[in-house]
């Protein structure tokens, strides 16, 4: 029987996001779809989101959504919070939403459809970087008229590159997998790449995005550094899973210089677009 009471609990793990939390809990305040709960995990933040957690915590309440916050002891990353906030919910599928990102309104509704629908144990969508960062820019893009389709991903699709973004996958709740507390970069992808070679539902919703992105891809100060962890990252999910998988182990070279091709490609177009700025 193909459930149709779905609840979704969004998890956001907070860190040094005093400026950017507003918007992305009114993001999901303006959800057309009110069957949700949220956890925030503050992974032991330097600032202090307290006053407005509370202030939010009314406004959900009002509307019968509960809000649950907890403060961690010591910083423990992403995947610790993702993990704990994960095990702590209640919903029967469980969204992922960073602290500087946003949801168009129509996110769980439309998501809720596929899911009442498939039952799928992973689903993403299409995610675009916010040129504004401004919520009132998000919540004027009308999907009224716009087309909404789905499709299965093959499971080897992924070796070749991650498919989604963290704040545009919804899993659910009771599959055993979890993020990989000890890697620091590729943790996400390491995840969704073990779900799609465990589990054969996995879809994507094809359409307009969905999730906006407070920031651009390893942005900011120390690119090349990112970019460098980044790959380490992904050579050692590559190495994890064939090893894993041994079917797979044959082609685990072949990953790797595939992945450390990425690299340089990524490095040169950075340097010539550089190259291009200072012309």
């Amino acid at each position: 029987m193909l459930e149709k009471n779905i609840i979704f609990s969004i998890v956001i793990p907070y860190y040094n996001s005093i400026n950017t939390i507003e918007r992305t809990l009114l993001s999901i305040l303006y959800q057309d779809c009110k069957d949700y709960e949220i956890i925030v995990i503050n992974d032991f933040s330097k600032d202090d989101p307290s006053d407005i957690i509370e202030d939010f915590k009314k406004k959900f309440k009002f509307l019968g959504i509960n809000l649950k916050y907890i403060e961690l002891k010591k910083n423990s990353g992403p995947s610790f919070a993702r993990n704990l906030a994960w095990n702590l919910a209640s919903g029967s599928y469980v969204c992922f939403l960073d602290s500087d990102d946003m949801w168009h309104p129509n996110k769980l509704s439309i998501c809720k459809n596929f899911i009442c629908d498939l039952q799928p144990q992973m689903l993403f969508h299409d995610s675009l970087i916010s040129r504004t960062g401004m919520l009132r820019d998000l919540l004027e893009i009308d999907y009224t008229n716009s087309v909404f389709t789905v499709r299965n991903i093959i499971p080897i699709n992924w070796l070749l590159r991650n498919l989604a973004v963290t704040p545009a996958v919804i899993v659910k709740k009771n599959i055993y997998l979890r993020f990989n507390e000890e890697m620091k970069y590729s943790e996400d992808y390491d995840l969704w790449l073990r779900i799609a070679f465990e589990y054969s539902n996995v879809i994507k919703i094809d359409g307009p995005a969905l999730t906006f992105l407070g920031k651009p891809f390893m942005s900011g100060n120390g690119l090349s550094s990112n970019v460098t962890k980044m790959r380490i990252g992904e050579i050692t999910l590559y190495t994890n899973f064939c090893l894993s998988n041994l079917f797979y182990f044959p082609i685990l070279p072949i990953l790797i210089l595939y992945s450390i091709l990425k690299h340089l490609y990524l490095l040169i177009s950075n340097n010539m677009n550089k190259y291009q700025i200072r012309g």
